[in-house]
């Protein structure tokens, strides 16, 4: 082989390799794109359903320039900053998702907070899931027990339940009141009658940390939203299933945190939790506050969960529902 020969050989390599390392460049940019880079999913529209959105499949990002939310975000962390500066708030936690946009953001993503009765989706989402299987389970009757009554009585904070001891209560009637009302008796008597393994189930194939007994358990805003996000998509219950569980969340009858930034005909299938934070002497110092759901504003709706921490819940759900309106306001 001459000198001539085996350069262009070499060089040729070379080209491969170089041309190899701008694809790979290409391809991992693609890969570990942020969410706010458009994507093209294909949903199911001509079904029946007026809160979910089957999910079908997911394409390649298209030709469309990626519609980002700088302004909005910054907006809000500036309004968190203010509001922590001023102390009527002592942290915030958004996460954001634009379904019709392709768009989201987060806010301080790493933080975790106590979810308190955010949970009682999870409680849903796995008699729901039940049902698929068990397609009596919904009709079953329970009775709710004085043991239960004196349990949700003795925590301290914690709201009376509706619930009449010694009455039967079918399992759907009961988690109407968990999600309509956040009824503590409710979720008490579901929690002791479902086998644990489906709520157990869920975390897993979510890769989320689930609770146990020994800890308080923490969770962060964008973690906790994919349990509205398989909700919305229809990907882990029937479509028919997670119509219903969105329907239910629809009809909460708290009207403060999110509700309160967004005008009244607004749709919004939402769940909200409160934690009372305590001392070492297990003395109150502070609440959080949460708000997360899916608002029907536009043809396809967006999603909003914000969690906060601060010494009073009027501060926190004021807060709430102010960057609620920022975010109707940002997203037109």
């Amino acid at each position: 082989m001459t000198t001539i020969q085996s350069f262009k050989k070499h060089k040729n390599i070379l080209m491969i390799f170089l041309l190899g390392c701008i694809l790979g460049t290409c391809l991992g940019y693609y890969l570990k794109k942020p969410e706010y880079i458009s994507s093209s999913a294909v949903r199911q529209y001509s079904a029946p359903y007026k809160f979910v959105r089957p999910l079908l499949a997911i394409g390649r990002p298209d030709n469309i320039p990626a519609i980002g939310y700088n302004t909005l975000s910054n907006d809000i962390s500036k309004y968190i900053k203010t509001q922590t500066e001023n102390r009527t708030i002592s942290s915030a936690s958004v996460f954001f998702i634009n379904y019709d946009k392709s768009g989201s953001f987060s806010i301080n993503d790493t933080a975790k907070y106590a979810p308190a009765s955010l949970l009682k989706v999870v409680v849903m989402i796995a008699y729901l899931k039940s049902s698929e299987h068990n397609l009596d389970i919904l009709d079953h009757n329970l009775t709710y027990t004085k043991e239960m009554d004196q349990g949700v009585a003795i925590a301290e904070f914690n709201n009376p339940s509706s619930l009449v001891v010694g009455k039967k209560y079918t399992v759907e009637s009961l988690i109407r009141k968990m999600i309509i009302d956040s009824d503590n008796g409710a979720t008490n008597l579901l929690l002791s009658n479902i086998n644990d393994s489906y709520i157990n189930q869920i975390y897993s194939d979510l890769g989320i940390p689930r609770p146990n007994e020994k800890d308080l358990y923490t969770i962060n805003a964008k973690d906790y939203s994919l349990f509205l996000r398989i909700l919305f998509n229809a990907t882990y219950l029937s479509a028919e299933n997670s119509e219903y569980a969105l329907k239910l969340l629809s009809e909460s009858t708290y009207k403060d945190g999110l509700v309160a930034g967004l005008p009244t005909s607004t749709i919004i299938a939402h769940k909200y939790g409160e934690h009372v934070v305590t001392d070492a002497n297990e003395n109150p110092i502070g609440f959080e506050l949460h708000d997360c759901g899916l608002i029907y504003i536009s043809k396809d709706p967006y999603m909003l969960c914000i969690m906060a921490k601060g010494k009073t819940l009027t501060d926190l759900s004021t807060a709430i529902a102010s960057i609620s309106k920022m975010v109707a306001a940002g997203i037109k």
